[in-house]
């Protein structure tokens, strides 16, 4: 027998197929995300192009849980991931392009232990009890949105570039930016 959950993503993947079309497929990931909670997501393939919205369905299952009905979510999901959303996919269009991506990788800060299982699988580097972890940050048109993309060991495969390389990109960006401010605690 299947549990709500289950119903409720089959019965999403339903509706937004219908809305999408023909030149969509809908694929199902389940993966840990950070601190080790397991996350289930829904990737919107679209034919032909590189980049591809992922979309948390325990976010919506718990929305629709406290009473939002299937068809407002559905229609949230649609408009966080139509090509004229607030966030900018032109920006990195070709993900594939180490030059085109660079510039959009930052990094934080996750516990090391809570978060074992998922350091196999995406570049990190040891900082104190916590690792350095990257991600690429899609541009907003608005000043308070955007997307990331969780770099992977996979991502840096066709990329061609190691860890160190990554942390560099990331640094920079984190200390060039007009929004971020790297300090030593003893200054401050």
């Amino acid at each position: 027998m299947e549990n709500n959950f289950s119903i409720f993503v089959k019965q999403v993947t339903q509706k937004l197929l219908g809305h999408l079309g023909e030149d969509y497929q809908i694929e199902s990931k389940q993966a840990y995300d950070i601190n080790g909670v397991m996350k289930y997501s829904l990737m919107l393939v679209k034919t032909g192009s590189n980049i591809h919205p992922c979309v948390n369905m325990n976010t919506y299952y718990n929305l629709h849980q406290s009473g939002i009905d299937l068809d407002t979510l559905v229609g949230e999901i649609l408009d966080s991931c139509k090509e004229d959303s607030p966030v900018n996919m032109s920006a990195i269009s070709d993900f594939t392009d180490w030059d085109n991506v660079k510039s959009h990788i930052y990094a934080k800060l996750i516990s090391t232990e809570k978060n074992y299982s998922l350091l196999s699988s995406i570049p990190n580097r040891a900082y104190l009890d916590l690792s350095i972890v990257y991600y690429v940050r899609m541009e907003s048109f608005f000043n308070d949105k955007y997307a990331v993309v969780q770099i992977s060991n996979e991502h840096m495969e066709y990329w061609g570039v190691n860890e160190d390389m990554v942390y560099q990109s990331a640094w920079k960006n984190l200390t060039e930016s007009d929004e971020t401010v790297v300090k030593n605690m003893a200054d401050i």
